[in-house]
């Protein structure tokens, strides 16, 4: 895959393991993973039944050559009304505009019958009016794609357009920006449409950041997990009053700022969050993620044992990267005994980057530096284990 596929995949990665699975996405994920016209044609079939569309018939007609079976679809698409290409648009703002509804039998020959020229004749002239398009070359022209796409399968693409509007994965077949991607799994996931398109616009916006790493099914499996068990214990700093004293959550080694955005996405109402990277390139990303999300959100990139616990009142740390530190126990252990604490680890020894693994989540919970602990557990995930402990020092 080159890099726009590999984004494209991990966005859809997320939303599977996020929010939740969806058939169209499926198909639409593998097509982008393998290239496989059978992965195509399942995708097409899918947004067709999601139109409640029986799309066979077109496909036939695109690979027998039948002209019946294809002009069948576009007949019931011409009674429900046809959409106007958007190339063909005067205004580019307006995104969606759908010819009106031509309930004629078009089978039966229009010059046996004067009373349907005569509504073929009044359906071209309100179109006009209303729509400002030529409706019949709209037709004309849905009726050659379908033609052409015997040549050029991906010609159906724009036929599609015609059928259903651009707002279907069938539009990021040939469209493949990300942030286009994003706006249309919102359509499917409305009560988080507005956290989908900001995730694609990052990653559109980052494309040389490690997503694929950052939206894997791990890496959201693992911080999903944290985000049960901290609602759970009832552990997360909710939104203030403005005579409440300020609770800011640490987050170590956040990288993208994944972890507060999947918390805002379920409604967790955070207060001050500090997103500590020394990574500095991946700043911007998390901006884009977490701004105007919490009360306040900025990134720090300085080395998290330098920082100063003791001017914050009330403190969250959440450190999901302690297989990253040497001797981590130790810093743990000299943080504000006020401090609620979260620290994630792992049995991924193979990893370079990893000096500070665990075999059990009993050795992990002993050497991690919390005297009191409230909770800690284990999850089995693809190829490793991952250890959360919560508590105090």
């Amino acid at each position: 895959m080159d890099n726009n596929a590999e984004l494209r995949s991990s966005l859809i990665y997320f939303v599977d393991e996020a929010i939740g699975w969806r058939k169209s996405l499926h198909h639409y994920q593998r097509w982008v993973e393998t290239g496989e016209r059978s992965d195509l044609e399942a995708l097409i079939i899918e947004v067709g039944r999601e139109h409640f569309v029986d799309l066979y018939p077109l496909l036939n007609a695109v690979k027998e050559n039948n002209d019946a079976e294809g002009l069948l679809v576009l007949h019931s698409a011409l009674q429900k009304g046809l959409y106007v290409p958007e190339a063909w648009l005067t205004h580019k703002e307006e995104k969606r505009v759908k010819l009106l509804p031509l309930d004629l039998n078009l089978n039966d020959s229009l010059f046996d019958n004067a009373a349907t020229l005569w509504r073929l004749r009044d359906w071209v002239s309100e179109n006009t009016k209303v729509n400002d398009v030529d409706s019949l070359t709209v037709m004309a022209y849905a009726h050659q794609l379908l033609l052409d796409a015997r040549t050029d399968f991906f010609k159906v693409f724009d036929l599609f357009e015609i059928l259903f509007g651009a707002d279907t994965l069938l539009s990021c077949i040939t469209n493949t920006s990300i942030t286009k991607l994003g706006k249309v799994i919102g359509t499917y996931y409305p009560l988080q449409a507005k956290h989908i398109e900001r995730l694609a616009s990052a990653v559109s916006n980052n494309p040389s950041l490690n997503w694929k790493d950052a939206l894997s099914r791990n890496q959201v499996k693992s911080k999903l997990w944290l985000v049960d068990k901290l609602k759970e214990q009832k552990m997360y700093p909710e939104k203030r009053r403005i005579t409440d004293l300020e609770h800011t959550t640490v987050i170590v080694g956040g990288w993208v700022g994944l972890l507060p955005f999947l918390m805002s996405m379920r409604g967790m109402n955070l207060d001050s969050v500090i997103n500590v990277d020394i990574d500095a390139s991946v700043h911007p990303a998390a901006n884009e993620l977490n701004l105007g999300n919490f009360t306040k959100f900025k990134n720090s990139k300085e080395d998290i044992r330098t920082l100063d616990f003791t001017k914050f009142k009330k403190l969250l740390v959440i450190d999901t990267i302690v297989e990253h530190f040497e001797k981590h126990g130790e810093w743990v252990a000299t943080l504000p005994s006020t401090a609620n604490i979260v620290l994630q680890g792992n049995d991924m020894f193979h990893v370079p980057d990893h000096v500070n693994c665990h075999k059990t989540l009993e050795e992990f919970a002993d050497s991690c530096g919390l005297s009191d602990k409230n909770w800690y557990g284990e999850l089995p995930l693809y190829k490793c284990n991952r250890y959360m402990a919560i508590g105090k020092v």
